[in-house]
């Protein structure tokens, strides 16, 4: 398994895979394809930084730092531009300070920074009694939350059940690792699995809907491993198909930030048919991208040249 820089190629091309589910997941397919895809989309991305993530290596102050600069800043700068948007295409408010961004993709993202920090105490325990009291502890929050249908602001709830996914990827990383490499029955059975929890349950994260919490978790760890395992396989056999999925992967923010605003956006001021909204759709993240890459660019090199 392949990695370019700090990049891993195949979690890359399975967050790639996922944004994509996660686009046509809020578009009017049938309810028991959403179902399905539902059924893991969002766990994935709390798995993939479960994997990647170096908790043991920073202090408390000084990750908490790094992850506001990775995940926070440009958290900030999106969530102005999209709420810039919204007001200018005088669309139906989609953010409030009280409550966050509610339904919207951007809920993501402080919600997984505050999991990271939740994740991050885990490893203040010497004992593993203390760690795995610990972790029942969060999940036990989180399904009362659920069970109590309580919402926080901000999509909170349901943090204490995100800090757990990040921790059970960490924890299992070489074994994660070991998976991938699975003979096709194995993908196949997760496959099962997912289609038969999606049949019965519906996850939703966003609202911490995570009840029962058990098959619910099976079905988000099965779907996980069935897409990271589909991932290596386009790694080593799908040519061009895995540079776009990789390319996609890495522009995972973006793509939860400014696609669901630009898709009202059309919807609001253009009649034209989906297949074309899409691709337009393409296009301007393409151009969101581009202009990201240099803006960062001259921002690097303007601090190089104050050195």
């Amino acid at each position: 398994m392949m990695s370019t820089g700090n990049r891993i190629v195949w979690l890359d091309i399975a967050k790639g895979i996922t944004i994509l589910l996660m686009v046509i997941g809020h578009t009017s397919i049938p309810q028991i394809v959403s179902d399905w895809i539902w059924a893991f989309h969002m766990p994935l991305f709390f798995f993939a930084s479960g994997v990647c993530t170096k908790f043991e290596k920073d202090s408390l102050g000084t990750f908490i730092k790094k992850k506001f600069i990775g995940i926070g800043r440009p958290f900030l700068i999106y969530s102005t531009i999209v709420v810039l948007i919204s007001k200018i295409s005088q669309l139906n408010q989609i953010f409030s300070f009280k409550e966050g961004w509610g339904g919207y993709a951007l809920w993501f993202v402080p919600v997984l920074f505050v999991a990271l920090i939740l994740a991050k105490v885990y490893f203040f325990f010497n004992k593993k009694v203390y760690k795995y009291t610990y972790m029942a502890l969060l999940l036990s929050v989180s399904c009362i939350l659920s069970y109590n249908k309580t919402f926080l602001p901000w999509s909170m709830a349901v943090a204490p059940y995100a800090a757990v996914l990040l921790l059970m990827a960490y924890m299992s990383r070489e074994k994660i690792l070991q998976c991938l490499w699975m003979k096709w029955w194995v993908m196949f059975v997760s496959l099962l699995v997912v289609i038969f929890v999606s049949h019965h349950w519906r996850l939703d994260m966003c609202y911490n809907n995570i009840l029962p919490v058990i098959p619910i978790t099976l079905g988000a760890i099965a779907g996980s491993l069935l897409v990271m395992g589909l991932s290596v396989c386009v790694e080593r056999y799908g040519g061009r198909l895995a540079n776009v999925l990789q390319g996609i992967g890495e522009e995972t923010f973006i793509v939860v930030a400014f696609s669901q605003i630009i898709i009202m956006v059309l919807n609001r001021y253009t009649p034209m048919n989906a297949a074309l909204k899409y691709v337009l759709l393409v296009v301007i993240l393409l151009i969101i991208k581009y202009l990201k890459d240099w803006v960062v660019c001259a921002y690097r090199k303007k601090a190089e040249d104050k050195v």
